[in-house]
């Protein structure tokens, strides 16, 4: 995804060495795979029934999302330690309760409004003090939206039409996103910028490491250029990827993931792997549900933990079967741990 964005340097975060340790929360260093509140959403059904899917279908451990609000994390956390399950994903910004109809987050990225931009901070700072105390050692930050002019429901419309050869309008809605998305490049991403500046050091404090989830198109932010951009400039602070290979999918459909190059560096930085699956344009199905080939990533390190999340009617079955397959992502990384492991052990 193009974008105009000259390096700045100057940030000064303390080192923070948190790389390959164990998890911990579950005290052990391999992939933890973990239940996304997603899935069973307390706001809807209460705090105990994503703690019983997850304790019943064999998770390591839980995620809590967007389907958590502040007000809920934690008794889904003290739930989940008595069921074994404890909590070892947080998401921020998250609401602090149950948002009113037709109300809706305020964004990080918010280009043309700070108050929306110190709104969302302090919902972001409020989960990670949060979170601390109760042992959530990894947080995915959600910078927002790029808040585009050219809808995103135009492109999808042609996207579903079969409407993408060059002048048919979902090539010409994606033409115009992208040309918009590279002139508000640099907005967006001084904003991305400014809310890790404030959000890291909560972070240092309270022992956790956050995680950036990698766009999908030129309406989500930060793209894949932006992220090894932020992770450089924060060289040294608890910051990784968030990777989600159904994301990356999508950009290699619209021909948006850039150099095969960045994508090594991208996964040697990965602390999450979001594991979904995606048809079309969404990227946020079930694993097993749709048309991802499932396959072990390359480069991603072994103590990596992975989030199964997807929509709330999924039955005990499907979650299930896509936690195996969410196993097999990492499987060749988890047996070249061990495998070193035990050439150093006496």
């Amino acid at each position: 995804m193009p974008s105009e964005i000259p390096r700045r340097k100057g940030i000064s975060i303390t080192s923070h060495k948190s790389v390959s340790k164990p998890n911990p929360v579950l005290g052990y260093a391999r992939p933890v795979i973990l239940c996304s509140s997603s899935l069973r959403p307390p706001y809807a059904v209460g705090p105990d029934r994503i703690v019983r899917l997850a304790a019943e279908a064999g998770f390591d451990g839980l995620a809590v999302d967007h389907a958590t609000p502040l007000d809920l994390v934690a008794p889904v956390a003290t739930a989940g330690l008595r069921s074994g399950v404890p909590v070892a994903l947080g998401t921020c910004p998250v609401a602090a309760s149950l948002l009113p109809e037709r109300k809706r987050l305020p964004h990080l990225v918010a280009r043309d409004d700070p108050e929306e931009r110190l709104a969302a901070c302090k919902l972001a700072r409020q989960g990670l003090e949060l979170g601390g105390p109760l042992g959530i050692r990894r947080f995915v930050v959600e910078l927002g939206p790029a808040a585009l002019r050219t809808a995103e429901v135009g492109f999808r419309l042609g996207f579903a039409r079969a409407e993408m050869e060059q002048g048919e309008p979902g090539t010409r809605q994606l033409r115009l996103a992208l040309a918009e998305r590279k002139q508000v490049a640099q907005q967006l991403y001084d904003a991305g910028r400014a809310a890790l500046e404030a959000l890291l050091p909560v972070a240092e404090r309270n022992d956790i490491e956050l995680v950036l989830p990698i766009a999908a198109g030129p309406w989500q932010v930060p793209s894949p250029r932006e992220t090894l951009l932020l992770l450089e400039e924060f060289r040294g602070a608890p910051l990784g990827v968030a990777f989600c290979p159904a994301r990356r999918a999508v950009l290699e459909r619209l021909d948006l993931s850039g150099p095969k190059e960045r994508w090594p560096l991208l996964a040697a930085a990965t602390r999450v792997v979001l594991a979904t699956d995606e048809v079309g344009l969404d990227s946020d199905l079930l694993l097993g549900t749709g048309e991802l080939a499932v396959s072990p990533l390359e480069g991603v390190p072994a103590d990596a933990a992975l989030a199964v999340s997807g929509p709330p009617a999924s039955t005990i079955r499907e979650v299930v079967r896509a936690r195996r397959r969410a196993a097999r992502l990492l499987t060749p990384a988890q047996e070249e741990a061990e495998s070193a492991q035990a050439k150093v052990s006496p």
